[in-house]
């Protein structure tokens, strides 16, 4: 359930799902690690969501490279599963933060895979 959740790009329904199966067996060291390293995405992708916003492009960047190592790490968690929805939507925070980055500076270099666009 969870990591079908996940795979469709629905965070907080995987949350949940994790905390339901905690409140079944709350001595699960399989659900508390994925429970946590869950948490862990959600804090840092609220953190590149919070730069977006503000328009601190550089500072989402560097939070997005941690949201993805998040995504690694939890992908371990979630065997088999493949979390390529949820990928995608970090991609599309990194093509936001990278287009404005680049319309500032002008010297960042695109995401690998982001086509190359001139700033306007």
């Amino acid at each position: 359930g969870a990591a079908a959740a996940l795979e469709r790009g629905r965070l907080d329904k995987s949350i949940r799902f994790v905390q339901a199966g905690l409140r079944h067996d709350p001595d699960s060291p399989p659900l508390k690690t994925q429970y946590n390293g869950l948490k862990e995405l959600k804090r840092k992708v609220e953190t590149v969501d919070k730069h977006l916003k503000k328009g601190y492009a550089l500072k989402a960047v560097d939070a997005l490279d941690e949201a993805v190592g998040a995504l690694d790490s939890l992908s371990a968690e979630f065997e088999g599963s493949r979390l390529d929805a949820y990928r995608a939507t970090l991609h599309v925070r990194g093509c936001h933060a990278y287009s404005r980055a680049r319309r500032r500076a002008g010297k960042y270099a695109a995401p690998r895979g982001v086509a190359a666009t001139r700033p306007r």
